[in-house]
């Protein structure tokens, strides 16, 4: 394992649970366990990509550790301060090195907003951030003669085209409203309000699950590109197996809010261990005949968050399971002849 020294981003233990009201006082009758005790590190400059279907609390994962909703235990632990515990002003400039990527590239613009003003926000709100902060150098900037607001705006204008610029846009877009745009170009803008504030970190929520395949690519390798150049940090969330392989340097499998199986991308898809994890690698359409195996479909339901069962959580849908695999939930343990590579499975 790397040592706790070299990741900027460390979650530990991190729970998300929900709870589920009834009556006509509103008592709380039990939880839908959404994120229930994950743990993972990831490095500077690397991609960490956390996998799984819908439903098995991926997006909450990343809301949690912006404090988006609010986590019920464990730690987010980000460049040796805790997310979750830090005060409102703290967190404030935490958030600055931290931003997200959103799934729906439409529903997360402001229909109402340019393009100039949803990028130039960020900075509009840190500037006045800055200034509460440090009234006193600004008084002292004022007396020396502070900036007319026309040169204030034209700044603004020039750091926003700058950023278009970074994602393939041009300054003739800055004064064009979302609906102009297609989906690519709606995702390359919220790409380039994630970076306005500089972040370290990058939480990356399905960005290209809404677009066509053919964008997907010009996307994914602009992310590459961007990383390369400003030493970024992602978390990557995504369904796509196949999009995963070519982006992340470690790969997180997540079923039922749990982690059940970590590795390197290669690692991981040259020798899947989790029977979850083999069922989603068969799932990947493969163009080339030679290269399709047998369909390893998974029987039953997804077991219900709010009542979880008592053993491996993926047990009732299992083909292998029996014996401990239906009464006690298997730990997260490493291989000892695969380092590196992580498995919660009795059978592995």
């Amino acid at each position: 394992m790397v040592s706790a020294d070299n990741y900027l981003l460390e979650v530990e233990n991190l729970k998300t649970y929900f709870p589920i009201r009834k009556g006509l006082l509103r008592r709380t009758v039990g939880y839908v366990r959404a994120v229930d005790g994950i743990s993972f590190g990831i490095e500077k400059g690397q991609t960490l990509g956390l996998v799984g279907e819908s439903g098995c609390g991926k997006t909450t994962v990343a809301r949690s550790i912006v404090r988006l909703v609010p986590a019920t235990a464990g730690q987010v632990v980000f460049e040796r301060t805790n997310v979750l515990s830090a005060d409102r002003v703290k967190l404030r400039q935490l958030r600055r090195q931290i931003s997200l990527i959103f799934q729906d590239p439409y529903g997360s613009l402001n229909p109402r907003m340019t393009v100039g003003n949803a990028i130039g926000e960020p900075l509009l709100v840190a500037a006045k951030a800055r200034r509460a902060a440090q009234t006193q150098q600004a008084f002292a900037r004022k007396q020396g003669g502070e900036p007319s607001p026309s040169e204030g705006r034209g700044e603004l204008i020039e750091r926003v085209a700058v950023l278009l610029s970074k994602v393939g846009l041009s300054r003739d877009h800055i004064n064009r409203y979302p609906h102009e745009f297609s989906g690519g170009q709606r995702q390359r803008i919220g790409v380039a309000r994630a970076l306005a504030l500089g972040p370290k970190l990058v939480i990356c929520d399905e960005p290209v699950s809404a677009l066509d395949v053919s964008i997907q690519s010009q996307i994914l390798n602009l992310l590459k590109d961007l990383q390369e150049e400003f030493g970024l940090t992602y978390l990557f969330i995504a369904h796509d197996l196949a999009v995963v392989e070519f982006f992340c340097d470690i790969v997180a499998v997540m079923y039922m809010g749990r982690i059940v199986e970590q590795a390197t991308a290669e690692g991981l898809y040259r020798n899947p261990l989790h029977p979850y994890t083999r069922a989603l690698m068969s799932a990947i359409p493969q163009v080339e005949p030679s290269l399709r195996g047998s369909r390893r479909s998974s029987s039953g339901e997804v077991p219900s968050a709010l009542n979880p069962p008592a053993g491996c959580s993926f047990g009732p849908r299992c083909p292998l399971a029996e014996g401990d695999c239906l009464k006690q939930m298997p730990a997260l343990k490493e291989r000892s002849d695969d380092e590196g590579h992580f498995v919660a499975c009795w059978k592995s």
